[in-house]
């Protein structure tokens, strides 16, 4: 009887003993489940959001931040660069992309403008799209885009409508520094609005116009241009293609593209003509499109 009583008080204590060692077992893997979903919450916090062609990539934080988030209103940016625009002397035409909504705003944005140089991001377009197609290979052309878009060779644009077969296509100025045998018209047959010059970029940017390889091109040669009349801190990116002139509409100066900065991306475009001078007409560009870029860094934080 003793013996059994031994037995019964032994396999109790076991039983006791083995339940606390299940519970403590239990406690233990929930702990480790919620170290790992804690850990991977925390690496994703950390990863940088990236800048691929195709658009701005946002991590899971600004996900969160954007859920249930009222919807950014253009109005006051759109009223504050019509107050702006009422003190210049010149004529100018902004038109603006908001490219997380789709949401534009424009002032004067069908106004037809002379294009100057900025409409060679049409032919780097063009050429892109004939290279998909396989009708010449990337290598071919990439001096000739380099040149187009960093220092707007004039020539090197001339060189490109032909070779796709542009040849109602009109691009030349008082600089033309192109072959005779390019064919080419009047001054003033280009036309431009900042309407169509955002629809352009919105389309490029979002790769809707090329395949992924050839959009990624389309943007690294948009970010080859020195001069700019569109305002970017050294911390945002900006694809664009800008355009000047002294000998039609007097004075013409045009900028237009994207900005891509950490938590916002935008298209904007900038065209003015008949500016009290050649230096006004770049400073009240870089003015604006400031007040544009400040407005988006204000409500996107």
């Amino acid at each position: 009887m003793e013996t059994r009583g031994v037995f019964s008080c032994f396999f109790a204590v076991l039983k006791v003993k083995i339940s606390l060692m299940a519970r403590y077992l239990k406690i233990l893997f929930f702990t480790l489940i919620v170290a790992v979903a804690a850990f991977s919450f925390y690496q994703f916090g950390q990863e940088k959001p990236s800048k691929e062609w195709s658009g701005i990539s946002v991590n899971i934080f600004e996900k969160i931040k954007l859920v249930g988030k009222k919807e950014v209103d253009l109005a006051p940016l759109k009223s504050g660069l019509e107050k702006e625009l009422s003190g210049y002397q010149g004529e100018v035409a902004i038109a603006v992309t908001d490219l997380k909504t789709g949401n534009s705003i424009s002032i004067e944005g069908d106004k037809i403008y002379f294009p100057a140089s900025s409409i060679k991001a049409l032919i780097m377009g063009s050429v892109l799209k004939d290279v998909e197609a396989g009708r010449y290979s990337p290598s071919s052309v990439d001096k000739l885009l380099s040149d187009m878009m960093s220092r707007s060779s004039n020539y090197a644009a001339n060189t490109l409508m032909v070779e796709i077969g542009m040849t109602n296509t009109v691009l030349i100025h008082g600089f033309s520094d192109g072959d005779p045998n390019v064919p080419r018209q009047r001054f003033g047959a280009n036309a431009l609005t900042a309407n169509d010059a955002n629809l352009f970029w919105q389309k490029l940017f979002s790769g809707k116009i090329l395949g992924e390889e050839m959009t990624k091109k389309a943007l690294e040669y948009s970010k080859l241009p020195s001069v700019k009349l569109i305002y970017t801190p050294e911390k945002a990116a900006l694809y664009h293609k800008p355009g000047y002139i002294e000998l039609i509409d007097s004075e013409t100066y045009i900028d237009t593209g994207v900005v891509e900065a950490e938590r916002f991306s935008y298209v904007v475009s900038f065209l003015s003509r008949n500016n009290p001078t050649h230096q006004a007409g770049a400073d009240f560009g870089l003015k604006a499109t400031k007040i544009i870029y400040e407005w988006f860094a204000q409500n996107y934080q």
